[in-house]
C-alpha cells in the first residue's frame, strides 16, 4: 500500500500560506457622487421624514419618459443625500444641455408633498450646482390624497426589492438613516413616470445688459450654444397659483447667434431673448398627481430686444462702484468667463416672474471698443472688476 510522505501536509500548509500572502485585497467600492442634499420640512418648518424621488427632465427626449434616476429617505432629522453615478446614458443626455442635467426633486412626507427643480454638472469629481445653493431646503406643504398614499407605499416596495438584488452587485444610494435604491438598482430605463407636455410658450427672457458713456462702443452676444439658468415653477392647484421652485439649465446648441450693439452715448438697459417654455405634468405610477409644472425648455437660436431701463447705474465709477477699468483711445476690452447677475422678473410666463442668469462663456460674451473722440473711458464692477463683476457699467 502505496503512503504519502508525512512531509507533505507541512508542504502543502506552506504552499497556501505563500498564496494568501501574495493575494492582493479587493478594493472597497466607492459610493456613487452625492447629486442631491439638503434638508426636508413639514409645512411649520419643522424637520420631518420622507420619501424622495429624483427625476430626470429632458427636453431633446424621443419619448416622453421621465427616469426615475435616484430614490430615497429623510431620517427623523430631515437630512437626506441621493448619490448618483455618472453613467454614459446621462453623459449623453448632459452633452445636449451644454454638460447639465435638469432634474424635479419630489419629497414626500407622511400626509404631504413638495418639490424643488435643480440642475447639476459632473466635473468629473462631483456634481457641481449651477444655480443655487448646494444644500436644498425642501418643504413638503401639499396634502396627499388617500390613493397617492397607497401608491406610495408601492413604489416603496419596489425599491427595497431592487435595493435588495442591487446589494449583490453595486452599492445603492446613500441616504441619512436608511438606505434605499437608486440609479445603480433602478436603472435609467424603467420609469416610473411620464412626462405630459400640455402647452408651449414663448417668452423673451433677459440674457444682459448692455453700457455705455460717452465715445465708446458695447456688443452682447448670445449663441451658438444657450447658457442661461432660469426659473422654474410648480403648481398644487393645477396652475391657478404658482411658485418658484429653483433654476435649471438651458444650454441647447443651435446654428445661430444673436448680437446686439450699442455706439450710442448714455446707454443702459437689459437685453432679452426668445426662449420656449413649457407647461407639463407628470402620469403613472406615483406620478399622475394635481402638481402642474412649467420649465424652461430651449432658446429658439434668435431674437434680441431692450429690456428695462438701467441707465441710473452709469455715470457712478470710480465713486459708488470704485472697481474701475481706464482705457485710452482705440482699445478694446472683452470678457468670455465668470457669471453674471441673477435677474429678478427676467420673464414672466403664466403669471409667475422668473429669474434668470447668463454665464459669461464662449456663448455669452460683452465686448467694448472705445473711441479716439476722449483720452479715457471708464468701465467698473458692480461687486469686483469688471472681469469677474456680475454686472459691468460706464462712465464718466
Amino acid at each position: 500500500m502505496h503512503r504519502c510522505p508525512r512531509a507533505l501536509p507541512n508542504l502543502l500548509v506552506l504552499s497556501i500560506l505563500a498564496g494568501l500572502a501574495t493575494t492582493t485585497p479587493t478594493a472597497a467600492v466607492a459610493p456613487p457622487a452625492v447629486i442631491a442634499e439638503g434638508l426636508l420640512r413639514d409645512a411649520g418648518g419643522r424637520p420631518t421624514s420622507g420619501t424622495l424621488l429624483l427625476n430626470l427632465i429632458d427636453p431633446d427626449a424621443t419619448s416622453p419618459a421621465a427616469p426615475l434616476l435616484a430614490m430615497g429617505t429623510a431620517g427623523a432629522n430631515g437630512r437626506f443625500r441621493l448619490r448618483l453615478d455618472p453613467s454614459p446614458q446621462l453623459s449623453a443626455v448632459a452633452a445636449r444641455q451644454a454638460g447639465f442635467l435638469n432634474m424635479r426633486l419630489l419629497a414626500v412626507s407622511a400626509d404631504a408633498k413638495g418639490v424643488a427643480m435643480l440642475s447639476r454638472r459632473w466635473d468629473g469629481k462631483r456634481w457641481a450646482p449651477n444655480a443655487g445653493p448646494p444644500q436644498i431646503d425642501l418643504t413638503a406643504s401639499a396634502a396627499l390624497t388617500a390613493v397617492q398614499r397607497g401608491e406610495l407605499d408601492r413604489l416603496r416596495a419596489a425599491g427595497t426589492a431592487a435595493e435588495q438584488r442591487a446589494a449583490r452587485g453595486r452599492p445603492s444610494v446613500e441616504v441619512t438613516g436608511a438606505t434605499l435604491a437608486g440609479a445603480s438598482a433602478i436603472g435609467s430605463d424603467n420609469p416610473y413616470c411620464l412626462r405630459v407636455n400640455d402647452r408651449f410658450l414663448t417668452a423673451y427672457t433677459v440674457i444682459g445688459e448692455l453700457h455705455t458713456w460717452r465715445d465708446m462702443t458695447a456688443t452682447f452676444g448670445y449663441g451658438t450654444s444657450a447658457d442661461s439658468d432660469i426659473s422654474a415653477g410648480f403648481s398644487f392647484d393645477g396652475g391657478k397659483t404658482w411658485s418658484l421652485g429653483g433654476q435649471l439649465h438651458v444650454g441647447n446648441a443651435t446654428s445661430t447667434r444673436s448680437t446686439k450693439t450699442v455706439s450710442a452715448n448714455y446707454y443702459g438697459r437689459t437685453i432679452r431673448s426668445q426662449f420656449e417654455y413649457v407647461k407639463y405634468h407628470y402620469a403613472g405610477w406615483f406620478c399622475y398627481d394635481d402638481t402642474v409644472y412649467q420649465s424652461p425648455w430651449r432658446w429658439t437660436g434668435g431674437g434680441i430686444i431692450e429690456g428695462t431701463s438701467q441707465a441710473q447705474f452709469d455715470g457712478k465709477c470710480g465713486r459708488t462702484y470704485p472697481k474701475v477699468y481706464l482705457y485710452g483711445r482705440n482699445t478694446t476690452w472683452s470678457r468670455t468667463d465668470n457669471d453674471f447677475w441673477n435677474w429678478s422678473a427676467a420673464a414672466s410666463v403664466l403669471g409667475l416672474s422668473l429669474k434668470a442668469q447668463s454665464g459669461a462663456s464662449s456663448s455669452a460674451d460683452l465686448t467694448y471698443t472705445f473711441g479716439s473722440a476722449t483720452s479715457y473711458h471708464r468701465i467698473c464692477g458692480s461687486d469686483d472688476y469688471p472681469a469677474r463683476a456680475t454686472r459691468v457699467f460706464a462712465g464718466p
